[in-house]
């Protein structure tokens, strides 16, 4: 009877020794299908996040977006496009930082553009109030 169960135990180390090379061998292959999912409007390039802010500062009025807003200091927002690479719909938000009251940057503001976690920045000129352009104040 002892060559019976040495024989069981034998097979036992075999099948468990089999089981550690078949689970090393797909484990990589596991690992590599469970690498994280972006969600759908992350993982824009910062390439593609230009062009498509390009695109709406070469025509903000025809994507919703009010020329004297991007101008305007603390203004907030957002607009809806479509990806140029893939076709995706994102949500581009914008956000219009406050300009100094003087030196270089006193002539435009900076707006934050973003797309989950990818950001640029972009500089819009103020209206000019100097030479009667209009220009009210709040």
């Amino acid at each position: 009877m002892s060559t019976a169960h040495a024989m069981t135990l034998l097979e036992t180390l075999a099948a468990t020794a089999l089981l550690g090379v078949i689970a090393a061998a797909v484990l990589p292959l596991v690992q590599a299908a469970g690498v994280d999912r972006a969600p759908a409007d992350a993982g824009l390039a910062e390439a593609e996040l230009s062009i498509l802010v390009d695109r709406v500062l070469e025509d903000p009025v025809g994507f919703g977006v009010d020329e004297d807003g991007l101008a305007t200091p603390r203004a907030l927002g957002s607009v809806f496009l479509e990806t140029p690479i893939d076709g995706r719909i994102v949500e581009l938000g914008f956000e219009v930082l406050v300009p100094s009251a003087s030196g270089p940057d006193a002539a435009h503001t900076w707006t934050v553009w973003s797309v989950g976690g990818v950001r640029t920045l972009r500089w819009t000129p103020l209206p000019d109030t100097e030479s009667g352009g209009g220009g009210s104040s709040p």
